[in-house]
């Protein structure tokens, strides 16, 4: 359990290591917004969100605020179209 311990410190010291050089990579300071900096920006946001066990919390947040033509133009880019079938009691299947 010792030896564990010891490999899990050192994973989360390079872990924090490899999160400080992303930040000073992305250089935050210049007022360009590439696509590429944009999509890193997002990316480790949503990645702080999953590390503070936040990223269902705040996902259901955003959805609450949606307008129910929102909500259906949003599951209308992924689903195409949906079967319901019924049983003999006429009720919808699992």
């Amino acid at each position: 359990m010792e030896d564990f311990s010891e490999d899990y410190k050192i994973i989360e010291e390079k872990i924090n290591i490899l999160e400080t050089k992303k930040y000073e990579k992305l250089n935050t300071n210049s007022l360009s917004f590439t696509p590429q900096q944009l999509m890193a920006d997002r990316d480790i946001e949503r990645e702080k969100l999953i590390k503070d066990n936040k990223l269902n919390e705040t996902l259901k947040q955003e959805w609450n605020k949606k307008t129910k033509e929102e909500k259906q133009e949003f599951i209308s880019k992924f689903i195409e179209s949906m079967t319901l079938l019924k049983n003999k009691k006429r009720r919808i299947l699992h």
